[in-house]
């Protein structure tokens, strides 16, 4: 990704950098690299205000909010956030208005600082908000209602955040941490094993089949007949949640995966512990 984003903004004068840049300056804040994100957010921000463009002015300064959220400088975060609204308003984008407002009502929670609860519904999102706008309006509305007490709330706001984010593809929680907000409102709430359960990010590539023996024949690598069993950090929540009694889709469901993919953990599982199904599954972990 950093590589990308480098190739992205490579031969880009700075007072030339247009809102696509903007994708890069993300990529860059997502992969660690929080100064060279914050670098060309501003740039863009000075760029489309020496041209009077409001509109690409609100977002990039949504950018530079968020970036500066992430390094912590919380009072420049609200500053640009309070900008991008000003702005939006003016231009009458809606969209970029609530993502605004999301941006400085985290800001204002974190620093420990007065909000507006109300602020944040003044505006109703419109339909075809891009998920990241919608995710992180979810995840300033949790927020809310965790700073209030209302863990339940905050705990379905927070899932509903990660159910819009996986139903477009966006798995990385460097894009919105989610799960650890979900975990908290799980630990507040005293479920501690949903807490540990979600805390845990899947690992890209963690569920590949085990490897069979380059000779292609016998059992595969990791299953009974060739040593120790060892199940995956995902296959270890599914089994967990499917030992508590939840359905295949209740797991699905709290888990944010689609059944399917549920399904075969469970089918990878059952023939790593050489067993039928759930009747076997507590004493063949017990085993373990």
């Amino acid at each position: 990704a950093v590589r990308l984003a480098a190739r992205a903004v490579r031969g880009t004068s700075p007072a030339e950098a247009g809102v696509a840049v903007l994708g890069a300056a993300m990529a860059f804040a997502w992969s660690g690299r929080l100064d060279e994100a914050a670098a060309w957010a501003g740039r863009v921000v000075r760029s489309a205000q020496r041209w009077n463009h409001h509109g690409e002015a609100a977002l990039a300064l949504l950018a530079r909010s968020d970036i500066a959220h992430r390094q912590g400088h919380l009072d420049a975060a609200a500053s640009d956030a309070e900008r991008a609204e000003q702005l939006a308003v003016r231009v009458r984008a809606d969209e970029l208005a609530c993502a605004a407002r999301a941006l400085k009502t985290r800001a204002q929670l974190r620093r420990g600082g007065p909000t507006d609860p109300a602020a944040l519904t003044a505006t109703a999102l419109p339909a075809d908000a891009h998920p990241l706008v919608r995710a992180v309006v979810l995840e300033a509305r949790g927020l809310l209602a965790a700073a209030r007490g209302d863990h339940a709330e905050a705990l379905r706001l927070f899932l509903e955040c990660g159910h819009q984010l996986a139903a477009r593809g966006i798995a990385n929680p460097a894009c919105v941490p989610w799960r650890t907000h979900a975990a908290q409102a799980y630990q507040a709430l005293g479920e501690h094993a949903a807490a540990r359960t979600i805390a845990a990010d899947p690992l890209p590539g963690a569920d590949a089949r085990p490897p069979r023996p380059a000779d292609g024949r016998g059992p595969a690598i990791g299953t009974r007949d060739a040593g120790p069993v060892r199940l995956t950090p995902s296959e270890r929540r599914v089994t967990e949640l499917v030992l508590q009694g939840l359905s295949n889709l209740e797991v699905a469901e709290r888990l944010c995966l689609s059944k399917r993919t549920v399904d075969t953990h469970l089918g990878r599982i059952y023939r790593k512990l050489a067993i039928k199904g759930r009747p076997e599954l507590a004493a063949a972990v017990k085993a373990l």
